[in-house]
């Protein structure tokens, strides 16, 4: 049973339920033909000459395709078609969403990790983590793919080649705001935009003494010993 949960036709009972209540019927009784109804929301991969949609399984049923539909909804629609029609085609377009991963090349985005999954890049509203869940659901080198990629300056500019190193050991405090008025997340998505070696990217590295002091050679030594008034 694919959609163990799902609730086919009026009856009220899940998926998992009537499997339960099948083996209590005599194959080819009214009973028994009634319930086998339920295998095309059920066990959609088993009806013969069904449009195929996601063999390999689906990771998230409840995600929403294009369109409005889940993609658990969308699996039930291919089990009602036929293989090769024109339907089943249009169908099985939402694989790039509900199964990527039978995509040729799924779509990469920060493959070295998502330095800023809350950052908000562009005007789209999604923010880093949700982009690098949405990817994969696209292929490598098609124009939606080449428009996630754009983010990866501001989400994870570590990964881009060739790009101003800046913090390589993380940033203990993202919002931190250096001399200039920029935070050092700001800061580092423009090292991003700029080339190692480069002048700007000189001067860029030079807020590394206050974003991750941690990286300098020799960190500013100040009371080794502790704090003895801290609110003064």
């Amino acid at each position: 049973i694919t959609n163990p949960d799902l609730v086919p036709g009026a009856a009220g009972q899940t998926c998992a339920q009537i499997g339960d209540l099948a083996p209590t019927f005599t194959e080819g009784s009214a009973a028994c033909t009634a319930i086998q109804a339920a295998e095309i929301t059920c066990c959609p991969q088993s009806l013969d000459g069904a449009c195929t949609f996601c063999n390999e399984g689906i990771a998230n049923p409840d995600l929403v395709h294009v369109g409005g539909q889940t993609c658990a909804q969308i699996e039930v629609l291919a089990a009602g078609n036929t293989e090769g029609s024109d339907t089943c085609t249009v169908i099985q377009e939402a694989e790039s969403t509900c199964c990527p991963q039978t995509q040729d090349v799924a779509c990469a985005f920060c493959n070295e990790g998502i330095t800023n999954p809350d950052l908000v890049p562009g005007a789209a509203g999604q923010t880093c983590a949700q982009i690098g869940d949405l990817a994969p659901t696209f292929t490598e080198g098609s124009a939606a793919c080449t428009a996630i990629q754009a983010a990866e300056i501001t989400c994870c500019p570590q990964s881009l080649d060739g790009a101003c190193t800046f913090c390589n050991e993380g940033i203990a405090n993202p919002d931190l705001v250096h001399v200039g008025g920029q935070t050092c997340a700001q800061i580092e998505v423009l090292a991003a935009g700029n080339t190692e070696g480069s002048d700007t990217c000189t001067v860029i590295q030079e807020a590394e003494s206050t974003c991750c002091p941690q990286t300098q050679d020799v960190a500013c030594a100040f009371c080794n010993e502790g704090i003895t008034n801290p609110d003064l």
